[in-house]
């Protein structure tokens, strides 16, 4: 059954329209890809994130939530077609703090610092290349150091889009860090292969994640999936794509509360993660929108401003 509704929707032909409110969106998809120079910029990327180790933890989840939402944007700006690695990563993250206009991962820190830290993190990944190696830190991180005990990797079965990460993607990445011949990237490679092999990190590749469906739908569509999640003390989504699902892909009006924009889904604990390149947004201030505007007038589609949004499953309105 699911793979006649991937079929039905790859045949279907995404239109621009103006639509609306509350209308389903149709608009194209902006995405980046990775570059050949990520092997080039690999290991100043992981020197200079994995340098922050030994700092406090709290504000560390919250900087790294910060490095995993702006790596997408990060690949085109560390690169832009050239092999320069001189960029200060962090600097650079810390450059685009103002533009991120929802930051929720102080909820996050409250899960994953809490007396009794959680059994599994759930993360639903977007592209491969720079934007999955920062996936990877930030899930060494959790693991490592905030007692969680395993990762599950939600991946696509195929690519929704070139650059989408499948399993094969993901252990590709891995083994370039195996055998590259600098020993730092080794060390990173045996460590994330050594947490595959233990089971501390899982990969799936669930049929509903290519499906041209909401996460609304999943309850209905995919129950197991959605019971799976719903039990995850924490479901991380990466990206615009996930984050248009995730909210139905409606043109809300932009203060419409996150936790409403999720409709059936919304009983699932999760953090969104996304640059904003396509013009459905929710869970906004009154006004935000408007300020925001008068400041870029693309900003919706940009990829310049982000969001890092929590919902609360099984609880009151956030």
């Amino acid at each position: 059954m699911l793979s006649l509704q991937i079929q039905e929707c790859l045949m279907k032909v995404l239109e621009d329209k103006e639509p609306p409110l509350n209308a389903p969106l149709a608009a194209k998809y902006r995405r980046s890809f990775a570059f050949p120079s990520m092997n080039e910029r690999t290991p100043v990327i992981l020197t200079k994130i994995i340098d922050y180790l030994a700092r406090d933890k709290k504000n560390l989840i919250q900087k790294f939530g910060e490095c995993s939402l702006w790596a997408n944007r990060m690949d085109l700006s560390l690169s832009g077609g050239s092999t320069d690695v001189s960029i200060d990563v962090l600097e650079q993250v810390r450059n685009w703090d103002e533009n991120i206009l929802v930051n929720d991962s102080h909820y996050v820190t409250e899960i994953l610092l809490q007396g009794s830290s959680p059994e599994v993190v759930d993360f639903v990944t977007d592209n491969g290349g720079v934007e999955v190696l920062h996936d990877m830190i930030l899930a060494d991180f959790i693991l490592s150091r905030c007692g969680v005990r395993k990762i599950q990797f939600r991946l696509k079965p195929m690519p929704w889009y070139v650059s989408d990460v499948t399993p094969s993607d993901f252990h590709t990445t891995v083994n370039s860090l195996l055998n590259s011949n600098d020993e730092h990237l080794q060390y990173f490679g045996k460590r994330w292969q050594n947490f595959i092999d233990s089971g501390a990190w899982r990969l799936s590749s669930e049929d509903f994640w290519c499906l041209g469906l909401s996460y609304s739908e999943m309850p209905r569509v995919d129950p197991n999936l959605h019971e799976d999640l719903k039990a995850s003390p924490l479901v991380i989504f990466k990206g615009d794509l996930n984050y248009r699902k995730l909210v139905q892909d409606r043109n809300w009006d932009t203060t419409t509360p996150f936790r409403l924009a999720l409709g059936q889904f919304s009983d699932v604990t999760l953090l969104a993660l996304r640059t904003c390149k396509a013009d459905t947004i929710a869970g906004l201030k009154p006004d935000q929108a408007e300020l925001t505007a008068s400041k870029s007038s693309d900003w919706l589609v940009s990829g310049e401003y982000g969001l890092i949004q929590f919902n609360k499953g099984n609880c009151g309105a956030q």
